[in-house]
This record gives C-alpha cells, sequence and structure tokens, in this order.
C-alpha cells in the first residue's frame, strides 16, 4: 500500500511542478467568466439531446428505484456525526486533486492553504474524519481538474449525460479522466473489500446531501433542461469565483 500511495505522489509531485512553472499566470481571467455577462452568454452545446434525454431518463429510474431510497434511508438513520465523518473524509480524499488543480491554476495562496488544512486533518483531524482546519478558518473548497483546464482555456464543449454518472461535457469528462488516473487517492486502498465501501459510502452520503436539490429538479416542467443549464451555470460560477 505504501508504495502504491508514493506513487501517486510522484504523479502528482510532476504536475505540481508544471503548475509551480505557471503560477506567473495567477492573474490570468478564463474565457468563460465572459459568460457571466449576459451579452456574451452562450448556449449549451448540445448535439446528442435525444441520447442525452434518454440517459437522462435511465439516471432518474435507476435513481427513483435504488439510489434514492438508500440515500433516504442513511440520512434517517445513521447518526448525523457519523454523515458528518464520512463527508469530511470523502473532501480530505479530494485534496490531492485540489491541490493539482489549483497549481495548475498558478494559485499558490490557494494550494499553501490548502496544504495546511492536509496537514491539520490528517494529523489532528484523524485523516480527514474531523475537520479541524475548518474549525479553525480554513473551510473546504472543492477544485476539480476541469476547472484548472476553463482556466488555460479549454472551452466547454458538448454537454454529455453519461448513465450512472450523470451530467457532463467534454472539458469535465477529460478532468473526470485525469483525476481516476492521477490524483483519485482512494483507489490506492489496497483492500479491495475496504475500497469499495468506501466508494460506496462516499456515493451514498454524496447523494444524501443532494436531496433538496433533487427535490427541487423535480418541481420543474421540463428536469433535463433545467439540469443542464444549472449545470452549467454552477460551473461558471465555480470556476470564475
Amino acid at each position: 500500500m505504501l508504495k502504491r500511495f508514493t506513487t501517486a505522489w510522484v504523479h502528482i509531485a510532476v504536475i505540481v511542478s508544471i503548475g509551480l512553472l505557471a503560477g506567473c499566470a495567477a492573474n490570468y481571467s478564463p474565457k468563460i467568466c465572459e459568460q457571466l455577462d449576459p451579452e456574451f452568454y452562450e448556449e449549451t452545446k448540445d448535439p446528442m439531446e435525444s441520447l442525452n434525454r434518454s440517459f437522462f431518463k435511465f439516471n432518474v429510474a435507476v435513481d427513483n428505484a435504488v439510489t434514492k431510497p438508500v440515500a433516504r434511508g442513511y440520512r434517517k438513520h445513521v447518526p448525523r456525526v457519523v454523515q458528518t465523518g464520512v463527508s469530511n473524509f470523502g473532501n480530505f480524499a479530494n485534496e490531492p486533486r485540489n491541490l493539482v488543480s489549483t497549481l495548475m491554476q498558478g494559485k499558490a495562496d490557494e494550494s499553501a492553504r490548502l496544504l495546511l488544512r492536509v496537514a491539520l486533518n490528517g494529523t489532528l483531524g484523524v485523516f480527514g474524519l474531523v475537520d479541524i482546519a475548518g474549525a479553525v478558518g480554513l473551510p473546504y473548497k472543492d477544485h476539480d481538474i476541469g476547472m484548472a483546464f476553463a482556466y488555460w482555456g479549454m472551452g466547454d464543449g458538448m454537454y454529455t449525460v453519461f448513465p450512472f454518472l450523470g451530467p457532463s461535457n467534454t472539458r469535465d469528462t477529460a478532468g473526470f479522466l485525469f483525476h481516476g488516473k492521477f490524483t483519485y487517492a482512494i483507489k490506492h486502498i489496497e483492500d479491495s473489500d475496504l475500497r469499495t465501501t468506501v466508494q460506496l459510502t462516499n456515493i451514498i452520503n454524496a447523494r444524501a446531501e443532494l436531496l433538496p436539490v433533487t427535490d427541487i429538479i423535480e418541481k420543474q416542467p421540463d428536469p433535463y433542461l433545467f439540469t443542464r443549464e444549472s449545470y452549467r451555470q454552477n460551473r461558471i460560477q465555480r470556476i470564475c469565483e
């Protein structure tokens, strides 16, 4: 396990080096941020809308039959302190990805803040189960690889809905694949049963946190269209914040 963990961080170190070289561009504003101005807003590119709608309906059916009931049971019966611990650990497991993303964007201050979070939560926080850093004024911030790609000018591409995984686009799919290859910490848990348990628990916890959002989506005249446009708007806001 130690060898695999070390190998993962070697990969990260290489990417970090690239990020440090990019540090001089920290004041660069992504082109996509122009779309915060209604005058420059572009419609979502959805050339596969028919197929995407089919996958959307499939995902809704699976969610209604399996994922949502499990998430509701989890939210109702699992102690809140346990749910908080699961969320904290999931955030902690994302920190390698967050570090790579912030460094790729030349955000040295954010990277330093993130490293301090890791140091505090990895030690005093018992491998991230307790968010000590958040308690002292260093809250968790999500920085995925798709955000870094957008920072350097990669466009959305086309909107895509994947079975089971949900909404994405060309750029964010590339970021997801990059993350899976280089910065997905959980895959380095050698015990396959434990790794599967951690993955499933994180999925259920994440779904439980989204219950209020999906309740809103279900009330929309066109849930597919609402989800598509909300996804894009949310991505733009996060990239440009």
